[in-house]
């Protein structure tokens, strides 16, 4: 490697290079490409500056994409308790949602999402107490992990929504296979809660009931005495053997009520029907009577009925054709409706 002489600024073997102090070898006095044109922080301003442009678009990627899985979440809750009707159809719907969601991401948002909708949407029984339990096996969620977020889910809704808080505790607390406690966030007072889950328990067990007893063919009093109670819906709900049959000796009572109301009125109503048909028959025979007096009695000429069905013919007097003769009246030999007689004309009398 040569090396020029002293005063032509040029590289000296062993020297120590300084850009600052070296000549530049080009026109504008630059050094080289790459050197900063400033010394100290303000040489570092745009990296800091590209730096920061690059983490706020992060930020806002991230933001977008945190509101997207929300949303998904959302419509995953509605959609399964719309459209989930059957087991198989929950499946699918929950397969779909979490390919959308990605792998592992938001199960327990999922199920929490999934029992505010259904407690909206749907009344407490015993199909939504299968459906939610039947959804947490889907999304592999563990009992913990399921109780905390139905705990979560308690408190938000507790204040806002104290009937929606009732129905989740109702359906939780029997969806699950260890108990959780959702009862520390309640806006009731304890005996208050419990008369409301016992009324909802009441309701729910007494429709199924109801539904089995609709299923008898031939309903009377014997055959509603016979009917068991469903004892594997009793379970569902966490009624003894004794708590069910209670529920169902009060749905038979009011049953039974109302069949003998109902037997009642259908005797009223048939005792009636005699009363009438007894009046329409004294009605026939006053107007035949009558009939008759007027053709043996009346002064002047009337006009004779004869029934176009049998031949039996009447003799009102005259202007007094009908006055016995009402909608009801019907010929007292064959039965024939009061349409069925003509007008023969006038008889002169004797």
């Amino acid at each position: 490697v040569g090396s020029k002489g002293e005063g032509e600024g040029g590289y000296v073997a062993g020297q120590e290079f300084d850009t600052h102090e070296s000549a530049s070898p080009y026109e504008d006095g630059r050094v080289g490409l790459m050197a900063p044109k400033k010394e100290g922080i303000g040489a570092l301003l745009p990296f800091v500056a590209l730096a920061a442009g690059a983490i706020a678009a992060g930020f806002v990627g991230v933001k977008k994409y945190g509101k997207r899985q929300d949303a998904l979440v959302a419509e995953y809750g509605q959609t399964a308790v719309y459209y989930g009707n059957t087991e198989k159809n929950i499946a699918k719907i929950t397969r779909e949602y979490k390919k959308k969601l990605g792998p592992g991401q938001r199960r327990g948002d999922m199920f929490a999402a999934y029992a505010h909708a259904l407690v909206t949407e749907k009344p407490a029984d015993i199909e939504a107490i299968q459906f939610l339990s039947y959804v947490r096996q889907l999304l592999k969620l563990s009992d913990a992990s399921a109780g905390k977020e139905l705990k979560a889910l308690a408190v938000r809704i507790a204040q806002t929504s104290p009937s929606l808080y009732s129905k989740l505790l109702f359906v939780a607390e029997r969806a699950l296979p260890s108990k959780v406690n959702l009862r520390e966030s309640s806006p009731f007072s304890p005996e208050t809660l419990d008369g409301l889950q016992q009324s909802l328990l009441q309701r729910c067990y007494g429709e199924v009931c109801a539904d089995g007893i609709d299923d008898i063919d031939d309903l009377n009093p014997t055959t509603l005495a016979a009917f068991q109670p469903p004892l594997a819906e009793a379970q569902i709900l966490g009624l003894s053997t004794s708590e069910a049959l209670s529920i169902l000796d009060s749905v038979r009572s009011k049953l039974l009520t109302g069949m003998r109301e109902s037997q009642e009125a259908a005797e009223k109503a048939a005792a009636l029907a005699e009363i009438k048909e007894l009046q329409a028959a004294a009605q026939n025979l006053a107007a035949v009577e009558g009939a008759e007096f007027d053709a043996a009695t009346a002064p002047a000429s009337g006009h004779a009925f004869e029934c176009g069905k049998c031949g039996f013919t009447l003799f009102p007097a005259a202007g007094r054709e009908w006055k016995f003769f009402g909608d009801s009246f019907s010929c007292p030999q064959c039965g024939s409706g009061k349409e069925m007689f003509v007008d023969r004309g006038g008889v002169a009398s004797s």
